[in-house]
């Protein structure tokens, strides 16, 4: 099992290595940390953070307009108008 886990991780570094998009990214990380272009720890998490709170409200707003999209059409086919409800709405009735 252990030569298995070696085998792939050769092959994988290998890809790597082959790759010019790769290593091209490699040198040019190792130019910004000679540079002393570096983030502390908690900058990466921080980012991080940033844009995993960015992803939720994508996926927030995608699953919220789906489900919208999806009622919408049920309506449709049992023949239902479809008003939005706002509040500007709920006032009137």
């Amino acid at each position: 099992m252990n030569n298995r886990k070696n085998d792939e991780s050769w092959q994988e570094t290998l890809e790597i290595l082959r790759d010019p998009e790769s290593m091209k990214r490699i040198r040019e990380g190792r130019a910004d940390a000679k540079a002393g272009r570096l983030c502390s720890k908690e900058e990466v998490l921080r980012k991080m953070y940033k844009k995993h709170r960015a992803l939720k409200t994508v996926e927030k707003n995608l699953s919220y307009n789906y489900a919208t999209l999806h009622f919408k059409t049920i309506f449709q086919q049992k023949g239902i108008r479809h008003r939005p409800w706002s509040r500007h709405h709920a006032r009137d009735h």
